[in-house]
Parts: C-alpha cells; sequence; structure tokens
C-alpha cells in the first residue's frame, strides 16, 4: 500500500510542479503578459485544489472510502493535463483559467488523500516515519519533474524555432548573437530591444521582419510548453493506473491502533511475584 501511495504521490508532484512552473511561463512568454499577471494566474488552479483538499477530506472522513477519491481525483488531472496541452497562442485568460480549475481540483484530491491512506495502514508509533518518508517521494516527484520538463522544453522549443523560423530571420538570430534554445532570453524587455534594433538595420523590412520573429517565438514557445502537459497526461494516465490497485482498508476510528495496544498480563488476578 505505501510502494503505491509513493509511486502516485511522485507522478502527483510531478505534474503539479510542472504546471506551476510552465504555466506562467506560457502566460508571460506566449500571451505577452506581465510577469504580476503571469504569477495571479495560477490562483484559480490553487483555489480550486484548495477547495478540493478540504471537501474530499471530509468525504473522507465521512465516508471511510478513498479508493473512488482517488481514482476521480488522477482523472481530474488527467482531463485537465489534457485540456492544457490543446492550449495555443490566440487561448483566452477565461479560457486558460477553467481548464487550470480542473487540473487543480484533482491535484487538490490526490494531495489530501494519501497522507490519510499511508498513515492508516501503519500503527501510531510510526506515523512520523510513514508521513516524512510519503513527502519525501513529493519532493523527489517534483524536482525530478521539474528537470524532465525543463530539459523537455528546452529541446521542443529550440526544434520548433527551427521549423517556425524563416531562413533569413535565422541568419539575423545568428548575427545578432542570440541563442534559439533559451527561451528565457526571450523574454526580457531589454532582450526585445536589442532584437527590434538588430532587426531595424533590414531599413524598411526591419519592423516586419521582427513581427515575423516574434510571432514565430510565441508560436514556437506555446507548442514547447503544450508538449509538457502531453507528457503529464500521460504520467497522470499511469499515476491512474496506480491506484486502481489501491487496497481500501477501512480507516481507524480511534487514535490507538490495534498494534500499539498494551498486552494485558496472562493472568490478571495472579498476585505480584516478590
Amino acid at each position: 500500500m505505501f510502494s503505491v501511495s509513493a509511486v502516485a504521490s511522485t507522478v502527483q508532484s510531478a505534474a503539479m510542479f510542472g504546471a506551476i512552473m510552465f504555466l506562467p511561463l506560457f502566460v508571460q512568454g506566449v500571451q505577452g503578459k506581465s510577469a504580476t499577471n503571469s504569477g495571479v494566474i495560477l490562483m484559480p488552479m490553487m483555489l480550486a485544489a484548495m477547495a478540493t483538499s478540504v471537501l474530499g477530506g471530509q468525504l473522507l472522513a465521512h465516508t471511510g472510502r478513498y479508493k473512488a477519491l482517488v481514482v476521480g481525483g488522477f482523472g481530474l488531472v488527467v482531463a485537465g493535463a489534457f485540456l492544457l496541452s490543446r492550449m495555443t497562442v490566440s487561448t483566452s485568460g477565461a479560457s486558460l483559467s477553467w481548464r487550470m480549475v480542473v487540473m487543480g481540483m484533482g491535484l487538490g484530491i490526490a494531495m489530501s488523500s494519501f497522507t490519510v491512506i499511508v498513515q492508516n495502514q501503519f500503527p501510531t508509533h510510526r506515523l512520523g516515519e510513514v508521513t516524512a518518508g510519503l513527502q519525501f517521494f513529493r519532493s523527489i516527484g517534483g524536482t525530478v519533474g521539474m528537470a524532465v520538463f525543463g530539459t523537455m522544453l528546452n529541446n521542443r522549443f529550440a526544434a520548433n524555432m527551427e521549423e517556425n523560423l524563416p531562413a533569413p530571420l535565422r541568419q539575423a538570430m545568428a548575427a545578432h548573437g542570440g541563442r534559439l534554445d533559451n527561451p528565457q532570453v526571450l523574454l526580457s524587455a531589454q532582450a526585445r530591444e536589442a532584437l527590434a534594433r538588430a532587426f531595424a538595420r533590414f531599413g524598411e523590412q526591419g519592423q516586419q521582419l521582427f513581427v515575423q520573429f516574434m510571432d514565430a517565438v510565441r508560436q514556437s514557445l506555446a507548442e514547447a510548453i503544450t508538449s509538457l502537459f502531453v507528457l503529464a497526461a500521460v504520467m497522470g494516465l499511469a499515476g491512474f493506473a496506480v491506484v486502481l490497485f489501491l487496497r481500501e482498508d477501512p480507516l481507524r476510528r480511534t487514535h490507538l491502533a490495534a498494534d500499539d495496544a498494551v498486552t494485558p498480563p496472562a493472568n490478571p488476578g495472579a498476585p505480584a511475584a516478590r
């Protein structure tokens, strides 16, 4: 049971931290919003996760059933990741928000349930041990997930730029000394101003070429980020398959488990030895 919960929590953390890291990049780099707005855009997902975490905990406490909650939560994670993978350059803020709400609902349910599940399987004197172990696997999932997603983003962005940039624009970028494999460089106002000055050397066509270049950047970045959510959906499906193997044991209703009970003397009526 702990193994299933650890694997599922690892997958869930990878998907969550991937969304937290790269959705603001989509909003700022693709939609052109400010850094402040790109951070605020995560609020719908976070609020949805908080609400379903509380609601899921209440349902679990009242029904004593957790498998259906976890399976449903991972189903929402998969659905949310798939919806986010369908984003485009023209996706509106409202459309992005409701997609994030779907994913946030699933993350909230899964996040609140696994701690209760593993604590229900062990005696009380081991609760600290198993809870720390679960948090460790969540941290591993978040760390590895961000590393994998970041590497994939850079590779996909560079490949997309090669496809989306016309040859004259690639030559101008190379002459400017810019990099095609680092979308972060293209998000700063200073970098955009420097590129605009470089394209101004083309004369009357310079502004038009600059606009085409920035369109290619936004398109390439959008395609790279949405490919990350395809991977997140696949990982969510793997987690969904794993939680199907959860064994649903009755929840403990007392703080003292049977394993922790004090064993009475073999013969309570016998006099104490002197």
